[in-house]
């Protein structure tokens, strides 16, 4: 499964990584979520009605939990930071 995973801020995007869902690629996404998000809580999304608030320390298992059936955001309460796992089956 192929993922990538962006980070946008005020509708521009930042950092992108593409790659195999490994373990090096999570841990780099961690890396950006402590540094881009300095809030304690941040929102998980999945869809526009389903929204969480949860812990960041908490984020990527969350991430990894949820990017099996769908595609994940993370993002600050103004919705000015965003981090999108994007991913990929191919043909």
């Amino acid at each position: 499964m192929e993922i990538r995973v962006e980070v946008w801020m005020n509708d521009k995007i930042e950092w992108s990584l593409e790659g195999n869902g490994s373990i090096e690629q999570f841990k780099q996404a961690g890396m950006k979520i402590r540094s881009y998000f300095p809030e304690e809580k941040i929102n998980l999304v999945i869809d526009k009605e389903n929204v969480t608030s949860i812990y960041k320390t908490q984020a990527l298992d969350e991430v990894i939990l949820n990017l099996q059936d769908h595609n994940v955001m993370l993002c600050d309460s103004t919705y000015n930071t965003m981090m999108v796992f994007i991913k990929n089956e191919g043909p």
